[in-house]
Parts: C-alpha cells; structure tokens; sequence
C-alpha cells in the first residue's frame, strides 16, 4: 500500500527587517525539530519515491 507522508517544516526564526519569508532559517530548536524528524523516518524505513518540498530556505 502506498502511503503519503506530509510534513511542515520545523520552527522558523522570525522574519528580519526586510520581511523576506522566502529566506528565513530553522531556529536552534527547529534544526533539532528537524533532525527528529529525519530519525524517525529512517526508523520507520521511509525510502520516499518522491519528495515535493518549497524552495524557502527553512524547508
């Protein structure tokens, strides 16, 4: 059975002064947020036959 697997990126700084959302980084806790993330899926054997993700720098 296939499944799709839907994930939002981790936390986000805030945007700076210019207000450019597209470049906003992971935060400290984010970036661990994210790793989270991957282990689990490495635990639970996700091998992704495709991955749609936003070009913004956070994801």
């Amino acid at each position: 059975m296939r499944e799709i697997l839907l994930l939002r990126h981790a936390e986000a700084m805030n945007a700076g002064p210019d207000g450019r959302d597209m470049e906003r980084p992971l935060s400290v806790h984010g970036e661990s947020q994210a790793h989270a993330a991957g282990d689990w899926l490495a635990a639970h054997g996700a091998e992704p036959d495709a991955v749609l993700c936003s070009p913004a720098r956070r994801a």
